[in-house]
Formats: structure tokens, sequence, C-alpha cells
């Protein structure tokens, strides 16, 4: 069986993880200074910013990371900060090597391995056994370089976090089947009377579930109210909460925090990106409460009805409140605190400059942050350093082509059983599985790489 289609493949898997490292790491770099710098804006007082530039900022940011870490590494000339050069994570090599019977009398060729004539290094010393291969090997050798182990590693970890918030969704989704339609309903025709004075042109559906402890906005067009809030809040209390809800429908609140929870598991490594989606969610009720009362003109019945639904609220229903806006309630302290104050807050900066400052951030960013590259763009350490496949009739301890050494322990010519190897600067070594007839093994343990071997007996 012919293995030497892995070859170009392992070179197209060391370029993949090469490229998608470099974005990785670039990301780590512009993410951390725009999320700073959005911390920063917020933070100043003076600015005043209201809570719908607040949520710009931050989701701003979040998104923005991914776009200027995309363009540097895509871009072929590095920015005016530069490029930092990690070569080292990018190195590998491949090898296939054919292994025929040799007899003891039969003439050794002289293999060319590259540039380098074959030559026995220090440590290929010859082990006891017999005077013979056992018969035909093929085998392949290659490094998994740092880049591809770390790549892998956030691969697996992001597909891991990405199934879990894909179940959870579903099962949201499953418990929210048995939703019940409220179309004819009070809190239906108060629903109606608010999306014709908010001027607002679509359909919003009103629906009623057991399954949810607080009002959410399940989608663009959807309402869902705990069945208990057509029973226990009075038909004011119900307006201010179908109004705060009508806001996340108008602001498109469900959708930002989809995409906050995918850029969040997507880009686990970044600590900060949980920070920007906490407050993404905060500003965004700050902001429908304030939309709310523009339009009811009841600030303390919709702090009543806060104070009512955050009584029903229980560890489960922090889970539905990571998927649908306005599920949450929390911090309910301040919230009451902004909708009671005796001289409503001035409403501060808004979206538009918001934009436009994180959007002069990224462009800065994009300009001046430098971008991290894994091995070297367009050179040979970029890719996997492929060493020709050979033919060659070697006896048992003698040297393969660029130093690999095939101590063969086993006498009848069984398969042999082959286990991790080392990198020892270009040499590669073959070590029986079971350790036996090896000497020199320190040898082994210094190499920077991890080897993977797949040998077959095709004798």
């Amino acid at each position: 069986m012919d293995i030497s289609w892995l070859l170009p493949l392992a070179g197209m898997v060391g370029r993949g993880s090469n490229a998608v490292g470099a974005w990785l790491l670039t990301y780590a770099v512009h993410s951390s200074v725009l999320l700073l710098a959005a911390w920063w804006l917020v933070s100043r007082r003076r600015l005043r910013w209201s809570p719908t530039a607040q949520h710009a900022i931050w989701s701003v940011a979040m998104v923005a990371g991914f776009v200027t870490a995309g363009v540097q590494v895509a871009s072929p000339r590095p920015s005016v900060g530069g490029a930092l050069q990690l070569a080292g994570m990018g190195k590998g090599t491949v090898a296939a090597v054919q292994v025929t019977r040799r007899s003891t009398d039969a003439p050794w060729p002289t293999v060319s391995a590259g540039a380098r004539s074959l030559v026995e290094p220090p440590f290929a010393r010859p082990v006891a056994g017999p005077a013979w291969a056992p018969a035909s090997i093929q085998m392949m050798v290659f490094t998994i370089s740092r880049a591809t182990i770390a790549v892998g590693l956030w691969g697996a970890v992001a597909v891991a976090l990405l199934a879990h918030l894909a179940v959870a969704r579903r099962r949201l989704r499953l418990a929210l089947d048995s939703r019940r339609a409220a179309t004819d309903s009070l809190a239906a025709g108060a629903l109606r009377h608010l999306v014709s004075r908010a001027g607002i042109h679509r359909r919003v559906y009103l629906a009623t579930s057991d399954a949810l402890q607080a009002p959410a906005a399940i989608s663009s067009h959807e309402i869902v109210l705990p069945t208990r809030a057509l029973h226990e809040l009075t038909l004011a209390e119900q307006e201010g909460v179908l109004a705060h809800e009508l806001a996340h429908l108008v602001r498109r609140d469900t959708r930002w925090l989809r995409v906050a929870l995918w850029i969040e598991r997507l880009a686990w490594f970044q600590p900060l990106n949980r920070v920007a989606r906490r407050q993404m969610q905060l500003s965004a009720e700050f902001a429908a409460d304030a939309w709310a009362v523009r339009l009811t003109r009841q600030p303390i019945t919709l702090a009543q009805a806060l104070a009512r639904v955050a009584g029903w609220l229980t560890t489960d229903s922090r889970s539905t409140a990571a998927f649908v806006a306005g599920a949450d309630g929390s911090p309910l302290v301040e919230r009451v605190r902004r909708l009671t104050a005796p001289v409503p807050e001035r409403d501060g900066l808004g979206g538009r400059v918001a934009h436009g400052a994180v959007l002069l951030a990224s462009l800065c960013a994009l300009a001046l942050l430098p971008r991290v590259d894994v091995g070297h763009r367009g050179g040979g350490s970029q890719r996997f350093d492929l060493i020709e496949r050979v033919d060659l009739r070697v006896r048992q301890g003698d040297s393969l082509p660029n130093g690999a050494v095939a101590p063969f322990a086993e006498p009848s010519g069984m398969k042999m059983g082959i286990r991790l190897l080392r990198l020892r600067d270009s040499a590669i070594r073959v070590i029986p599985a079971n350790g036996e007839s090896v000497r020199d093994s320190s040898a082994a343990r210094h190499g920077p790489g991890r080897i993977l071997v797949i040998a077959r007996d095709i004798s």
C-alpha cells in the first residue's frame, strides 16, 4: 500500500495550521487592544455615553478584532507595526522511506538525502540480532509542529463549546414548543397598541409559556411571557413589560447576543470577550428600559413590574438569559434606580458617535498593531520540509536517509510496533514499541518536535 500521498497532505496541514495559528495569535493581540479601548471609552464619565452607545461600543469592539486580524493576516504586506515572527512554531519535517531486504554479500548503495550523502550518525550503533532487515517495510515519518498542536487544541475546545451551546439552545427551543398563542388576551391588545404607537410596520406575535420564568424576546418577531404574567401583573405593568421586550426586537438585541455568544466560544482563549458580552447585555437592558419609558411614559409602573418579575426568577432562568434578550432581569437595583430617579438621566452621546469612535479605533489597530506570523511567510519554514522518498537496502542498525536508524529487534519478520519518536536536529530515530535493543536512547529525548510514525509490514 503506497502511503506517499500523505506527504502533500501533511504539508497542506502544516500550512493550514500556520495560517490559522497566525490569525489566532493576531486576533489575540488585536482583540485585547480593542476591548481594553472599549472599556476605557465606556468608563470615561465625562463622555456620558448613553446605554445605546455603550452597547454599540462593546458590540463593535467584539467583532472588530476578527475583522482586523483577518485583514492583516491576508495582506501581503505588514502594517506600520510590523510583524512578529514565530518561525519555530511552524517548523516540521516529512519523510517517506522504503526499507527492503538485503543480502550480506550485496554491495551497499550510497543514498543522497537532499544535498547530503548518507552518513551514519554517532548514535547509530549495531544491535544484537539477525543480519537482515525484516522483509519490506514502508514507513512515513513527519513532525507535528507546535502550531499544529496548538491549532488542534483550539479547534477541539471551540467545537466542544459550540456544541454545548447548540445543545442548550436546542433544549430551549424544545421547551418553547409548548408555548400557546395569546392573541385574544388583553396583553395582546396592549402589544398591538404599542406596535402602532412605535411606528413598527411588521407584525409582532405574543405567546405564553410555562417554561419561561421571565418575559423574553425569542426572535425578531415574537415575544413570550410567562403564563403567570397574565394573571399576576396589572394591565399597566404588562404594557411596560411588553414595551421593554418590544425595544429588544427593535434594537435586534437577540441577534447581537447570539453573535456575542458565538464569538465568546469561538475565541474561548480571550477572557475579555466574556466581560464584553456581559456589558453588552447590561447596556441592552438599560437601553430597552429607556426606550420603553419614552413609549409608555410610566417609569414607576415598569419598575414595579421588574420587581415582581425578579421574584419569579430562579437559577434555572439564568440559562435562558444566555440565549434570549430580556430574560435575565439583573441588575435589578440599578435598573429600578434609573427608572425611579427624581430627575431622569439625560441622554448622553448616541450610538452614531460610539460607532464612529470604535471604527476609528479599529482603523488605528489595523494600521498600527503588528500581526503575528507563524513561520516565514512565503518561505520554506512556513511549510513542512519535505524529504524525498527513498528506496534503500539496509541491515539492522544501519543508517537510513537523513539520519534515521532502524534497530529492528524482531528476528521473525513480524509486524513492527512503532511508537512516538523524537526529532534531534534533522536526524530521525525509529524506536520499537517494546523499547528493546535500543542503545543511546537519550539522543531521542532532545528533539523539539513530536513525530508520528505510520508503519506497515508489506512483506
